[in-house]
């Protein structure tokens, strides 16, 4: 092999870990879940509390397992208290997850509505 195509190669794999390595050396954790607290059974509207608390200025997702709807609501960018109303009968599955700008959501906690 000649010294310039030598020399090409090592640039070239130097670019690729410079590049790639960094990026991949540290593991990202997941958020953990918010914690959730489900205030009272289905109101007349059937309509149900959640309230809690995330990292401070995450989304908080909430999705009704039964009927497939949900809602996103923002913690406060400085407590990280959110509170959130979801239609749901005694009985169905919520699932909660918290999740920041780009990152993919974290960890889930799943309720049974009383």
């Amino acid at each position: 092999m000649s010294t310039g195509r030598t020399i090409a190669l090592s640039f070239a794999l130097a670019a690729i870990l410079l590049a790639y390595g960094p990026g991949c050396a540290a593991p990202v954790l997941p958020l953990p879940p918010p914690t959730a607290l489900v205030e009272s059974p289905p109101d007349m509207e059937g309509m149900v509390t959640i309230s809690g608390e995330a990292r401070a200025g995450a989304f908080v997702g909430c999705l009704n397992e039964n009927t497939e709807a949900g809602v996103i609501v923002r913690a406060d960018p400085m407590s990280g208290a959110y509170t959130l109303r979801i239609a749901a009968t005694t009985g169905d599955g919520v699932t909660l997850w918290q999740f920041q700008g780009t990152e993919p959501g974290g960890m889930r906690r799943d309720l049974i509505i009383p």
